[in-house]
């Protein structure tokens, strides 16, 4: 019950602060519509913190990249839309971050998981390791 209260009052913290916040880069998505993404469970709900360290490792990652597109997506980082998920993947944590460009404009991406096919590297994912503080399995979108 502890968990299920947690996670509420999590969900009614990034509703409230989301809502009234257009210029809000990222939010982290409640366990319950984590189980409604599309993406494969058990889930858990990363903290501000999990959140901030992913941050500074994701700037480095892309700022610092010898990959072209990479480095295209580092300098205009802070202009793409977040959303974090806490995903369980052989009894270790991880945070799947779903990137997508903040000019488009998706109805409840704050609440609900966007999932979007092409759109080239407007729409890029990856799975953060808390742990190692390593960033895997990056994918960025195809141009249809």
């Amino acid at each position: 019950m502890t968990i299920r209260y947690s996670a509420l009052i999590l969900f009614i913290f990034v509703i409230l602060g989301c809502s009234s916040n257009e210029g809000t880069h990222g939010v982290i998505i409640p366990e319950q519509k984590a189980q409604k993404s599309g993406l494969l469970g058990p889930f858990w709900v990363p903290t501000e913190t999990d959140v901030a360290r992913l941050e500074e490792v994701m700037s480095k990652i892309f700022k610092q990249s010898k990959n072209a597109q990479y480095q295209q997506i580092g300098l205009s980082l802070n202009s793409y839309k977040r959303q974090y998920v806490g995903v369980i993947r052989s009894g270790k944590r991880y945070i799947h971050v779903n990137c997508f460009c903040g000019e488009i404009r998706h109805q409840n991406w704050q609440i609900d998981y966007v999932v979007v096919k092409d759109g080239g590297s407007c729409y890029f994912n990856f799975d953060y390791d808390p742990a190692s503080k390593t960033i895997t399995d990056i994918f960025i979108n195809g141009e249809a």
